[in-house]
């Protein structure tokens, strides 16, 4: 059973004009069905076939955008290889992604309000529209990884600045809902108020600790809100 929204975050909810939502985590999981750990073996594993030393550090990671940090230490042409093959591995795995319960119910009751909705995301924009088109999830912007540059993903503000540019919106009137500190960092450094999803046990803690303005662990906490 879901805790009812505190009276802060549902007030925080109710009086912002734009909602921001992370993508992996608050929208879907979009390597359910391709584990995150396959995608950075198989980047790692195109990068030894280009001559590149993998140091033992970077062998045994688990996270694709590791590789991809790595990949842009060694020079930009290694970096935006990587960058393609990740978005590439993105897009493939956009069929098996599990979707987040309430995330579909959450934007469209939102956007039944008038509301604008963006996504805002370190996955590729590519994977994210891909997602949207095939789920017929009508949202007013997408902003996503463009680049090969892993210093503009978030923690950065950078993506999320963008958001708010492309919705016209202001950060007092809006809100992100992320799963992970750096979506927190880069709200409130965008000046743009933070709901954390803590979808997996100890997420809760490290989101307050990140500054979150509130934390739920279910989006139909969310849903209930605007409710």
């Amino acid at each position: 059973m879901k805790a009812p929204p505190t009276a802060e975050t549902a007030l925080l909810l109710q009086r912002a004009r734009f909602l921001l939502l992370d993508f992996d985590g608050p929208v879907c999981s979009i390597f359910a069905g391709t584990p995150a750990s396959r995608v950075a073996n198989d980047l790692l594993g195109a990068l030894r076939t280009e001559g590149v030393s993998i140091p033992e550090r970077i062998k045994a990671t688990l996270d694709p955008f590791e590789v991809l940090r790595f990949a842009h230490s060694i020079n930009f042409a290694a970096a935006d290889r990587t960058e393609r093959r990740l978005r590439e591995a993105e897009v493939a795995a956009v069929p098996t992604a599990m979707r987040t319960p309430h995330a579909a119910d959450l934007i469209t009751a939102w956007r039944k309000t008038g509301k604008a909705v963006a996504i805002v995301s370190n996955n590729s924009e590519a994977a994210v529209v891909a997602f949207a088109c095939l789920h017929r999830l009508t949202l007013d912007a997408v902003v996503g990884r463009t680049s090969s540059d892993p210093s503009l993903l978030k923690p950065n503000p950078h993506l999320v600045e963008r958001a708010v540019d492309a919705l016209g919106a202001a950060g007092p009137d809006t809100v992100l809902v992320g799963d992970s500190p750096s979506d927190i960092v880069a709200a409130k450094e965008s000046c743009v108020n933070a709901i954390g999803y803590a979808n997996k046990i100890g997420k809760y803690a490290r989101l307050v600790d990140a500054g979150a303005d509130g934390v739920v662990e279910d989006l139909g906490t969310l849903l209930d809100a605007l409710r």
